[in-house]
């Protein structure tokens, strides 16, 4: 046997570790041990003797006076664990990146890194920045990696605001490099101190015809909210931004201060011609919050049967036994529960039509409850459950064009104008119902439809309905005869305008589009010197096609005007970007104003809020800390949160 085999105690360390640790202790040495290899190993007693426990990967070895320390020495040089831990060798190791998928990398702690990711879980899942400093939180990171060093809570900020600062150099980088122009949408914010914040997001389409929707800005705007502060802190945004020359439309709430500060928004950028059409159609309401309004303001005084129904659904769910004995019902008349009974929200329409669906669904489970329970008193009768299926069928509409509006990962400008005109048919349909509950309600949100959209929605969304390939002029036409309006080819001939005009500003900057007519020309150059010298069938064919198509010269529009418009199949998942991803170079001005128009949103709103009449909270963690770092967490958590949505994607 070697001396250097000699010196060591041959027991496989994990085993030793289990089973002997009790017997294992750290010795008291009795005198200073002055050599540098104890850095890397600790004295330690072991059935009686003294040996270098290593550090790295708890390897025993003698540690006798008698043996000297080179057989330390030799050991630090060749542990494979100290290796790891200095940094000088790589292991092979499992990773798993944002989407889920594993692969096989190399790994070297990086305690840099380690912060970034902190920061990163501390913004997406809302943690206080005490987690730095919790005792078994930086234990169990510890016991991962002995090298990782502990950091303050203020050293935690730092780093949320680097990565604040990075994430936002990135976007705006991308945004710069990937987008012709961006379609904002702004709406306030309060925290539980009352202060407001002003959240301004973007959405745009990328040169590879991908929908993004990013937070641009969240901060604080001190008081009055009045259309001048908001239209600073909107310019502030823009200016931070760099997208001055890039800004196509903004969508807000409706309501006076919002539309005063866009009117002053658009004079100064319209005099420096940064926005299209002078910005004359800049302002676009938020469809969604109309939508809230149209429906609140004539569900005011709601029938007596929507408070029968809410009282049914509280006494079923008032207790544990109720409720077992209403599945048993379930059970009894045959039907298979798959929906929860819900409370309705008075501040949300939505939530009383999911109520009603919801409880007609269980129309006879509630029937046959209040045959065997006596203190069930509240079972609508048949007149009543009729009319609340009649309502719930007449709100059905709102709330799926609700929906469609309030959608943030998909293209919705396509289809806002011939959902305004369902909902515009489907309000003069029900003024002519039998029920008269309906009818009136009908009438009270037709007044309410008419201040808002009888005649001023923005043309914007006629353009984007026609650049939709499945409609062009012709549909628009149709659908607006159908309506059997005086003023329908008035609206007709208004986006029609809009759409020539819009193009032209777009053909001045992109250039020429129409190649057809370039080519034309030089195939007859080429045949009159090609006649000049013989006479060939073929190159008169050529020519006789290029003059015959050359005689009406086409622009890209008028191309995409007069093509064959796409069939459109029930059920069909229509994506239009994919198709004007697939005709680019076909329409090649077109195309590029079909991006700007197919990025403006609908709604200031995701779905859920889309139905509250409640304002905008901030929660209790976030308004606990400065304006600045508000803005920091709000936005880098949007931006995350984009990212994670994109993986999935």
């Amino acid at each position: 046997m070697s001396p250097a085999s000699s010196d060591k105690e041959y027991c496989p360390t994990s085993n030793m570790e289990s089973v002997e640790s009790s017997t294992e202790r750290e010795a008291v040495s009795k005198r200073k041990r002055t050599s540098k290899v104890w850095i890397d190993f600790i004295l330690v007693t072991y059935k009686g003797e003294e040996f270098a426990k290593c550090k790295h990967c708890g390897e025993r070895l003698k540690a006798s006076s008698a043996h000297g320390t080179s057989h330390l020495s030799r050991h630090m040089k060749s542990c494979l664990n100290r290796q790891i831990n200095e940094g000088k060798q790589r292991t092979l190791s499992l990773a798993v990146n944002d989407s889920g998928a594993t692969s096989i990398g190399i790994q070297k702690f990086d305690m840099e890194f380690i912060r970034k990711l902190m920061s990163k879980c501390v913004i997406a899942h809302e943690l206080s920045f005490n987690l730095a400093e919790y005792k078994y939180h930086n234990k169990l990171l510890q016991a991962c990696n002995h090298k990782f060093v502990p950091f303050s809570r203020r050293t935690l900020k730092r780093e949320i605001m680097s990565v604040y600062k990075a994430e936002k150099a990135r976007l705006e980088g991308f945004i710069n490099d990937s987008t012709q122009r961006v379609s904002l949408t702004f709406d306030m914010w309060t925290s539980q101190q009352t202060l407001g914040y002003l959240c301004v997001t973007g959405q745009y389409v990328d040169r590879y015809w991908k929908l993004h929707a990013h937070m641009f800005s969240f901060v604080h705007v001190p008081p009055p909210h009045n259309a001048n502060s908001l239209c600073e802190a909107l310019l502030e945004c823009i200016s931070k931004w760099n997208i001055q020359s890039k800004l196509f439309s903004i969508t807000v709430d409706n309501c006076s201060t919002n539309d005063s500060a866009i009117t002053t928004l658009k004079r100064n950028l319209g005099r420096r011609n940064l926005i299209p059409m002078q910005g004359q159609h800049l302002h676009i309401r938020c469809g969604a919050h109309i939508l809230n309004l149209i429906v609140q303001d004539g569900m005011q005084d709601l029938h007596d049967t929507i408070s029968k129904i809410r009282e049914s659904v509280k006494y079923v769910k008032g207790s544990p036994k109720r409720l077992h004995s209403f599945k048993d019902c379930i059970r009894t008349v045959g039907l298979i529960g798959t929906k929860k009974l819900t409370y309705d929200v008075p501040t949300r329409w939505n939530s009383t039509y999911v109520m009603l669906r919801d409880a007609l669904f269980y129309k006879d489970a509630f029937q046959h409850l209040a045959s065997i329970d006596p203190n069930y008193t509240n079972l609508p009768s048949d007149d009543e459950w009729s009319y609340a299926t009649t309502l719930c069928q007449f709100l059905k509409l709102f709330y799926n064009v609700t929906n469609i509006f309030s959608a943030t990962r998909n293209v919705t400008a396509n289809v806002v104008f011939e959902e305004i005109q369902k909902v515009r048919n489907h309000l003069r349909k029900n003024r002519l119902a039998d029920n008269d509950y309906i009818r009136s309600l009908a009438y009270k949100m037709q007044e309410k439809f008419d201040k808002y959209w009888k005649n001023d929605y923005n043309v914007l969304f006629g353009i984007a309905f026609v650049l939709d390939p499945r409609s062009k002029l012709g549909y628009l036409k149709y659908v607006l005869e159908s309506l059997n309006e005086i003023d329908a080819m008035v609206q007709y001939e208004k986006i029609e305008s809009s759409l020539h005009g819009l193009y032209v500003e777009y053909k001045n900057v992109y250039g020429t589009d129409n190649e057809e007519n370039e080519n034309a020309n030089n195939a007859i150059v080429d045949f009159e010197e090609e006649r000049a010298s013989t006479f060939s069938r073929d190159a008169f064919f050529t020519y006789y096609m290029s003059s015959a198509s050359s005689q009406v010269p086409r622009t890209d529009l008028e191309a995409y005007l007069t093509d064959p418009i796409e069939r459109s199949r029930p059920n069909e998942d229509f994506n239009i970007l994919s198709w004007w991803k697939a005709n680019e170079n076909k329409y090649r001005v077109l195309s590029k104003m079909a991006r700007d128009i197919l990025a403006i949103p609908i709604s200031t709103v995701a779905s859920e809020s889309a139905f509250s009449t409640a304002g905008r909270i901030i929660n209790d963690y976030r308004c606990s800390t400065t304006p600045e770092t508000v803005e920091a967490l709000v936005c880098t958590q949007s931006w995350i949160r984009d990212e994670d949505i994109s993986c999935e994607t």
